[in-house]
């Protein structure tokens, strides 16, 4: 990885499955550079617990829907829900939870840097984006307001305002006083 391309990834508004997924301290931060993006996260597992992970075949078989995620692109699995950091680069995902036995295929959008640039100058925590038709991210705001309530629906809400409070519940007498 040249100089240039390491500022490039420094500066970065969105992070990657290539630069969040890194060879581990003591190794050259190049050591990966010839390891496709969506197979990184494999060998990130293998470090992190210290065994050999087993690998997809080929194949890419369904699709899911990529979306910028505090910061990170990533892509939800549709069987158990996990995540993973995606690329652009290579939009394919292995769930390290499920593992199974194919790929499934990213979509991204056609601009992923549009998309990147759109979340650029805000905090980190706040940098989310979300597909138009991506109906399965669980924290998707609503796409509009919700519809103003009808007139039948104003005057119910006004009778439920107007009326006194109800008195609260008498609790029953203990039997057998002194």
């Amino acid at each position: 990885m040249s100089e240039a391309e390491a500022a490039q990834l420094m500066l970065r508004a969105v992070r990657r499955a290539d630069d969040f997924y890194t060879p581990p301290p003591g190794e050259p931060v190049d050591a990966w550079d010839l390891v496709p993006p969506a197979e990184r996260v494999i060998r990130f597992m293998e470090n992190l617990t210290q065994r050999t992970w087993p690998r997809p075949g080929p194949d890419v078989v369904g699709q899911v829907i990529a979306r910028i995620d505090a910061g990170r692109w990533v892509a939800q699995c549709p069987t158990c829900s996990s995540a993973q950091v995606v690329a652009p680069a290579d939009p394919r995902m292995w769930c390290v939870d499920c593992q199974p036995d194919t790929w499934l295929g990213v979509r991204f959008p056609e601009n992923p840097e549009a998309a990147e640039a759109t979340v650029a100058d805000r905090p980190v925590s706040e940098r989310f984006w979300w597909a138009d038709d991506d109906s399965e991210a669980w924290n998707k705001p609503p796409a509009s307001p919700p519809p103003e309530p009808t007139e039948k629906m104003r005057r119910v809400l006004e009778q439920q305002d107007s009326r006194p409070p109800e008195p609260p519940a008498e609790e029953p007498a203990e039997e057998g006083g002194a």
